[in-house]
Formats: C-alpha cells, structure tokens, sequence
C-alpha cells in the first residue's frame, strides 16, 4: 500500500463527485513539491471533513476524485494538555508533539519558573501552521484547541475530575490509567523548564501524580512520551 498524502484546504468546491481547488499555493505544492501525478491518491481535510481521492486533472486549477468522505473527531479520551509556558521554539515543538498524539486542547500556564511571557496573538498563524503541519504529517485530522496562557491558579479553578501531573517521584502512568474502566476526557499537566516553584507544588498537592520515565525529561519531550503511552493504554 502506497503512502498518501494529506493536505488541510481550507477553500474548495465540491461538485458532485469532484473536488475542484483553485488556489495556487495548493497548485505549486501537489506539483512542485510532492509530484503528484493524474490517478495518484490524495487525502485533503478542512476543520469538518476528511475526503479520500484520487488527482483527476492539473491544469492550474486542481480537480480531485472524490472516493469518500469522512467526519473528523477527535481521540477518546479527550486529552487536555496544559503545560508552562516554554520557550518559544520548544513550546512550538510541544504543539507539534501534541497534535500528532491526538491532543483535544493545549492549554499554556503561566508560572513562576517561566523563561518569559512571549506569548502574542501575532504569533497565533505560525503555531497554527504547526499545528496543520503535524496533522498532514500523523493522519490525525482533529487540530487541538489552542488557548491563550492563563496563571496557575485560575486554571486550577477550571479543572476536570480526570486530572494528572507528570511528578518523576509519582505513580507510574500505565498504573495509574488501569484504575479505571474508562476515561471520556482526562486532563495532563505538565510544568515549565525549570519546573514548579514550592508554593505551586502546594497548590498541586490534592492531585494525583504520575511518573513517565525512571528519568527527568524535557516538559516537551514528556507531551509526547505521556501522550504515547494514553493512546497506547487507552
């Protein structure tokens, strides 16, 4: 089975059983950079809809053979990552892990070990092309719901039942996942490079911990270790 491509289209025309796309960085791109030729298979998404096809014709415009169309959702359980904010480059790295593990949202903390606050709605196309990069890449069509950072104590407020914290001395995940039958959403959260300050810890206090490795890993490094092992569990 041949590997296909997957490309996010945000505008298009469906017309019966074709796909017809005019935009011409779409063009360039099944051209110039993945070489698609008439009858090669293609599967574009928008935030609604996956639809499986095949390249009818490239003359400028693109039209697809539509094959079938499918509803996007999201993994069960609903996996709700929150994590200090990291520096920019790693907090892009984070994101990116995230979505390829089927994240539902991220949700960014402010805490008192923070590198700095960079965050800026300036910077929210980029993190979202990061975003549709990494589903292309994993197949998983969901994009997770980007939040803005808010401080520790108010998302505190606003936690689920299901919540964990990624603790090098905690239970270890799959034991803790085993505890129950089954998880609709369940939310992580992970602490900054140079993890959470001793009052945070005793804001932390009341909520179950859960080791990942034997070792100490990168917060970003854990998004995708953590998240393996969910979907792997659950």
């Amino acid at each position: 089975m041949s590997h296909q491509f997957a490309i996010y289209v945000s505008d298009f025309i469906i017309k019966e059983s074709e796909i017809v796309i005019t935009n011409p960085d779409f063009y360039r791109r099944i051209v110039n950079v993945l070489r698609l030729k008439i009858g090669d298979g293609l599967v574009i998404f928008n935030n609604s809809y996956s639809y499986n096809c095949t390249v009818k014709e490239i003359n400028k415009k693109v039209i697809l053979q539509l094959l079938e169309t499918n509803k996007i959702s999201y993994l069960e359980p609903k996996l709700n990552i929150i994590i200090g904010l990291l520096k920019k480059e790693d907090f892009e790295q984070a994101i990116c892990n995230a979505t390829i593990i089927g994240a539902y949202s991220i949700k960014p903390i402010l805490t008192e070990r923070i590198h700095r606050n960079w965050w800026s709605d300036k910077y929210l196309q980029r993190l979202e092309n990061i975003m549709v990069s990494a589903a292309e890449q994993s197949k998983n069509f969901a994009l997770p719901k980007l939040y803005p950072p808010i401080k520790l104590t108010d998302c505190l407020n606003k936690l689920s039942e299901n919540t964990l914290v990624c603790d090098p001395i905690g239970e270890p995940l799959y034991k803790k996942l085993a505890e129950k039958d089954k998880f609709t959403d369940l939310s992580l959260i992970i602490g900054p490079e140079g993890g959470f300050s001793g009052e945070e810890e005793q804001l932390l206090v009341n909520l179950s911990k859960i080791a990942l490795t034997p070792t100490i890993l990168k917060s970003v490094d854990a998004v995708l270790v953590a998240g393996g092992v969910i979907r792997n569990v659950l």
